[in-house]
């Protein structure tokens, strides 16, 4: 069986930690407790299944977080309804919003956030809309999660997206 989906950590982990800027401390805890617990994985090692979950790609539709928390779900032919319904009496019309209207304004998941290369390039994009001119409307809240954990490179893409 093809490996498409295994949940272990491997040398290339720590490549991937090293380069968020953890800790050589950090790294060598997160392997010794992965091979503890019995999911750290040499790369030759065969990987030894207790489910099999098979899935149709065909039947997966394309979707959205949102509108408002990012575990919500919109189907991607349900967005310009669901956009509708939310703008509701916001200080806009939907006759304002036109092509190059930016309306989603967020990079969320610790998958994106915790990527570099994409949070240097939402960085880039703020700095330059920022120095455009380009400003939020007064109802749109810009937030940066408190709560998460950022990586030395992600901070200072931070003080681009807040200056």
């Amino acid at each position: 069986m093809e490996d498409l989906c295994n949940i272990s950590n491997r040398r290339s982990n720590n490549k991937i930690f090293k380069t968020l800027g953890r800790h050589e401390e950090q790294v060598e805890l997160v392997e010794t407790y992965s091979k503890i617990q019995g999911f750290w994985r040499e790369s030759d090692s065969e990987i030894t299944y207790t489910d099999v979950i098979e899935l149709d790609l065909s039947e997966i539709e394309p979707c959205l977080s949102g509108p408002k928390r990012p575990q919500d779900r919109i189907k991607l032919k349900d967005v310009a309804s669901v956009v509708k319904s939310e703008i509701g009496d916001e200080p806009s019309s939907l006759d304002q919003i036109s092509g190059g209207s930016v309306l989603i304004a967020a990079i969320t998941s610790c998958t994106n956030t915790s990527n570099p290369t994409v949070m240097v390039a939402a960085g880039l994009v703020a700095k330059k809309a920022n120095a455009l001119g380009l400003k939020s409307k007064e109802w749109l809240k810009p937030v940066w999660h408190q709560d998460q954990r950022l990586s030395p490179s992600t901070l200072k893409n931070r003080d681009y997206c807040l200056n």
